[in-house]
């Protein structure tokens, strides 16, 4: 197991042509979850992969579970010490050897066909910004499921199906250009939802396309980090996405009666109803759009 140094700058971290994607494990006292974690990347029926494991300082058997692989397509680092999530996020953004990355958590896991379906769907789409599949999500003894998306929608229709709850991303099951991660800088310092930093900086940079297959599990566990996110963390750092959102749309020519008809019952026809009935619709009047509109120029 090679201990964490800087990646790059060696010809063993060199990118490697037979290696599309990266699946990097960020692990952290979870030896009983992460063997599947392991197991399922490496599973993958397409060769055009590799997995990236990194330690950060686990101090339970994590260490044992990773010295017992042998594979080739599987590179282990070990932190000394327990570096934060965002720049542990970075280390394994920076130490990718494939043109594509997957973020999957310690605790969810792949089917096998995973890489090849997303590998083949980027070879039919080459301008998409990224691309998902659908997902099982797991709690306790239920399990539900992700709605179907097209293979190809533009982005505004894709944020307009995701905040109405029409459209479901998660990370385990979103892959995206490793290139396009490391331009817009990765994680700033303290950044704790580090999916939604990433994906809303791409969204708008080209379609989007998905694997209309569930092909990824996410996990909810009582020890999982996001479940120990503040409520006052959360709502922070959805603000600045958001309004990054809205400051992008409007670069691109988007009026801000575009942004809000964006977030006003997601600009579209279906009736809240149709969503999520824990959703409270609101009407807005032509004077009340044109005020918020007033505020939105003020803040």
């Amino acid at each position: 197991m090679a201990v964490a140094r800087p990646p790059g700058g060696t010809d063993e971290d060199a990118p490697h042509a037979s290696v599309r994607l990266t699946i990097a494990i960020p692990t952290l006292n979870r030896a009983g979850d992460l063997r599947r974690a392991v197991d399922s990347a490496l599973a993958q029926s397409s060769p055009a992969i590799e997995v990236l494991v990194s330690d950060n300082g686990s101090t339970d058997d994590t260490r044992t579970v990773l010295e017992s692989y042998d594979h080739p397509r599987l590179r282990t680092y070990r932190h000394a010490t327990t570096i934060p999530p965002a720049e542990h996020g970075n280390f394994l953004i920076e130490a990718a050897r494939g043109e594509l990355f997957l973020g999957l958590s310690d605790d969810d896991y792949l089917e096998p066909q995973f890489a090849e379906r997303i590998l083949a769907l980027y070879d039919r789409h080459p301008d998409v910004a990224f691309a998902y599949t659908r997902c099982f999500t797991h709690i306790d003894s239920a399990t539900l499921v992700s709605p179907s998306a097209p293979e190809l929608e533009d982005s505004i229709s894709f944020l307009r199906g995701y905040f109405t709850g029409r459209r479901q991303l998660f990370w385990c099951a979103c892959v995206t250009r490793t290139a396009d991660l490391r331009r817009i800088g990765g994680l700033p310092p303290g950044t704790l939802i580090g999916d939604m930093h990433l994906w809303t900086q791409i969204v708008l940079s080209g379609p989007i396309g998905c694997v209309d297959e569930l092909l990824s599990h996410y996990t909810y566990l009582a020890g999982n980090s996001s479940m120990r996110i503040p409520v006052c963390q959360v709502s922070r750092e959805t603000r600045v996405a958001i309004r990054r959102l809205s400051e992008q749309l409007a670069e691109s020519e988007a009026t801000l009666e575009d942004v809000i008809n964006l977030y006003h019952k997601g600009g579209s026809d279906f009736t809240l109803a149709e969503v999520d009935r824990r959703v409270s619709g609101f009407d807005l009047s032509e004077q009340e759009t044109q005020d918020l509109i007033a505020f939105m120029y003020a803040l």
